[in-house]
């Protein structure tokens, strides 16, 4: 299930896109903030994979809740950002902050299904591709390990299972578990 946040302060716009997405599609959690400051503790509280917040809102907008998240490395969550604007100054900021794509106000329902299935594609394959490498970590791992028990390592292979191991974030984990 692909987690999306979405920020923004329309009411009705949050009911259509959170109904058409879980109801109608099926496959997301959509979770709500109205601003940016509760999207920024909605983005703490569930770890979303996707964004998708409106510029312009109370409190705190939606190209400062992005520089924040982009800055303080928080996520590499994917963004879409919403605006009722079409100035070249907020997209020029949201490229810059990596925002995966920029969609303008009115939005067509079918428009923002065709957004969010390209996003959801992207995020798919970037996980895919996540779990990719760490299979191949996890293979290094128990190929050195061998190297290692068999009596076949040198100072390079030690080094390298010292270091995995201390990892704590690191894949090998559930192969020594």
């Amino acid at each position: 299930m692909i987690k999306l946040l979405l920020v923004e302060d329309d009411a009705s716009l949050c009911y259509m896109v959170k109904s058409s997405l879980e109801d109608l599609i099926g496959g997301y959690e959509v979770i709500i903030a109205n601003n940016g400051k509760e999207g920024l503790d909605a983005w703490k509280e569930h770890q979303p994979d996707i964004i998708v917040t409106d510029i312009e809102m109370p409190v705190m907008d939606g190209i400062t809740l992005l520089k924040k998240i982009r800055e303080e490395e928080l996520s590499d969550a994917f963004f879409v950002i919403l605006s009722g604007y079409g100035d070249f100054s907020y997209a020029q900021q949201a490229i810059k902050y990596k925002c995966t794509d920029y969609i303008l106000k009115p939005i067509q329902r079918q428009q923002l299904f065709a957004l969010l299935e390209k996003v959801s594609a992207l995020y798919k394959k970037q996980k895919k591709q996540e779990t990719e490498q760490q299979k191949m970590g996890r293979a290094y791992f128990v190929r050195y390990m061998q190297a290692l028990l068999l009596g076949r390592g040198d100072a390079e292979t030690l080094d390298y299972i010292q270091k995995k191991v201390s990892d704590k974030s690191s894949s090998v984990w559930p192969v020594l578990l």
